[in-house]
């Protein structure tokens, strides 16, 4: 039996979550740059604290936490909500996205505490968003913090409030959550539900999904496949509760999107391939379908799913040509394909990097220059094939991004 040494760790962050509303937190002053840090659940819901543990020197592997995926900036309550009673709070040097909630954080605590895991990895609090080499030494090993937790939460409306079954959210359009939802052993969609535990299922069984109560007649959980198969599924479901309330058969979803949209059809095509080929083929083509305010950001996001980890530091927030070129380098110099080829034969070759199609618009307004301005393609409902090319030959890629494919090849005599 091998036994494991725990990890030296030291709390960096205390404060009674009565006096957190309207401030902002600052972990800046007690963190160390280059290490992981964790959000005790068990403090935050027992004891109403909230506490950061910094782990020194310690692998992330070993260590039975949950990871959250979200937006930076979510769905805002157009109205007063009952989740929004305790309050918000900031945090330093991420002032430009949404207040945290302090009832949603501790719906997704108490989702943690039921997977099995007594930690909780938020990076707007894990992260020290004042450091540009913090940031980069997280960043760099994002894929295995997610590839490494016990369950990855996802909070498809964002860290402001809860948003229900029914409303529509843009999670699956953001670059990040492609790698946060691939990377985990299991995932699960947090979301505001009244209904408690149970079921719900599709016309003879077409799409069929266990629901989980988390915080009594306010919120629940299920996981992340059973959720996309149902807002990807084109009638009503029927609701089966585990206790003797009443069922019904009304239940419709568009909380990650709706019956016929490409980013469902794509995601759910990378989650389920098994073929290594297919499914990279897979990965390029979710990731064409989303964007970022940061144009770099459609690279970092996505390294770790093809084994490369790139530093952050190297480029500037709008290269996404120069990045993109290092991960193709960084794949093809480790033995992977240039699956990028197969994506799409619908979307014209990018002018900036020709092997690869038309980059989508993330944040025009950013752009450096009226050329890069000029590129971009708006691929939100393009249709992509659910199919791809085996056996693509290997490579090598220069510094200005040219392919060079190496393969055997054989005369052809005309006669």
């Amino acid at each position: 039996m091998r036994s494991a040494i725990a990890p030296h760790r030291r709390v960096i962050y205390e404060f009674a979550l009565n006096l957190l509303p309207n401030t902002t937190v600052d972990i800046n002053p007690t963190a160390t740059i280059g290490h992981f840090r964790l959000i005790d659940c068990i403090r935050y819901t027992r004891d109403r604290v909230l506490c950061i543990t910094e782990y020194e020197n310690a692998p992330i592997i070993g260590l039975c936490y949950s990871a959250i995926s979200y937006v930076w900036k979510g769905n805002l309550e157009e109205g007063p909500s009952p989740l929004n009673d305790l309050g918000t709070f900031s945090v330093r040097g991420a002032e430009d996205g949404d207040p945290i909630s302090l009832e949603v954080l501790h719906h997704a605590c108490s989702a943690s505490i039921i997977e099995g895991a007594n930690w909780l990895w938020l990076d707007r609090l894990c992260i020290i968003q004042t450091s540009r080499d913090d940031k980069a030494w997280q960043i760099a090993r994002m894929y295995d913090i997610y590839r490494n937790c016990n369950t990855c939460i996802i909070l498809p409306g964002g860290i402001n409030r809860l948003v229900s079954e029914e409303e529509e959210t843009t999670w699956i359009t953001r670059a990040w959550t492609l790698q946060e939802v691939t990377a985990p052993k299991r995932t699960v969609v947090l979301f505001r539900w009244e209904r408690g535990g149970g079921e719900w299922e599709g016309w003879q069984g077409g799409v069929k999904s266990r629901v989980t109560e988390v915080v009594p007649k306010q919120s629940a959980m299920t996981p992340l496949l059973g959720m996309l198969k149902a807002c990807y599924y084109p009638m009503a479901l029927t609701w089966t509760p585990a206790d003797d309330s009443d069922a019904c058969d009304d239940i419709s979803l568009s909380i990650l999107g709706s019956y016929g949209e490409s980013p469902i059809g794509s995601l759910l095509w990378a989650l389920e391939m098994d073929d290594t080929e297919g499914r990279a083929v897979a990965i390029w083509q979710s990731a064409l379908l989303r964007t970022s305010s940061r144009p770099v950001d459609m690279v970092l996001s996505i390294m770790g799913i093809f084994g490369v980890s790139l530093d952050a530091r190297k480029f500037h927030k709008n290269d996404r040509v120069g990045a993109t070129i290092a991960l193709a380098q960084e794949i093809l110099r480790n033995g992977g394909k240039p699956a990028w080829l197969a994506m799409t034969l619908d979307i014209p070759p990018s002018r900036l990097l020709s092997s690869f199609p038309d980059f989508p618009i993330t944040d025009l307004n950013e752009a450096d220059s009226d050329e890069e301005r000029k590129e971009g393609e708006d691929v939100s409902n393009v249709l992509l094939p659910s199919s791809w090319v085996k056996d693509i030959p290997g490579g090598t890629m220069d510094d200005n991004g040219f392919l060079n494919l190496t393969c055997k090849g054989t005369p052809i005599v005309f006669t």
